[in-house]
């Protein structure tokens, strides 16, 4: 298999499908470990290679939280409300 390759090979030797959403800077996205929408507003490697967590905060708001870098908590948040954002 090259690296070109559209698909990964699990240790077993099956084709994996790739992974079908990969969050992008600026993405609003579902996090189900605290079921809070939010903006991503810093990605894995961002602050160096040792940063292995997205960054999140709720739009207008200066509070972030870090989720995996896996992304295993993250959604795309098209089909939600956006947050609420208070005058």
């Amino acid at each position: 298999m090259t690296e070109s390759d559209e698909t990964d090979t699990a240790a077993s030797g099956l084709p994996q499908s790739p992974r079908p959403w990969t969050p992008r800077l600026g993405d609003l996205v579902h996090d189900s470990s605290t079921d809070r929408s939010a903006v991503v507003v810093a990605l894995p490697g961002d602050h160096g290679p040792d940063a292995l967590t997205y960054h999140l905060a709720l739009p207008g708001e200066v509070d972030r939280w870090s989720v995996p870098g896996d992304a295993s908590t993250l959604s795309p948040a098209e089909d939600l409300p956006p947050p609420h954002l208070s005058a």
